[in-house]
């Protein structure tokens, strides 16, 4: 799946999941659903900056994934 440059320096958590949610949905390499496709590629840039991520942009990658889960519809995940 390809993204946007720099999708994960967007300034509002919102901004970065609508982002995200467009290449999901436009990508023909995906594996699995638009929700858990958009998640993982939150998750894998988190987990691949580990401790180098400031605190502040792990909060927004956080915000990102709770703002692309009201964008997808269908199935929703509870915390």
């Amino acid at each position: 799946m390809d993204l946007e440059p720099g999708v994960f320096k967007k300034g509002s958590a919102k901004t970065m999941a609508k982002s995200i949610l467009r290449s999901v949905k436009s990508s023909r390499r995906k594996k699995g659903t638009t929700l858990s496709s958009g998640i993982s590629m939150l998750t894998f840039y988190s987990n691949r900056a580990g401790a180098k991520l400031p605190a502040q942009q792990k909060r927004r990658i956080q915000k990102a994934k709770d703002e692309y889960r009201k964008l997808v519809p269908g199935k929703t995940w509870e915390k």
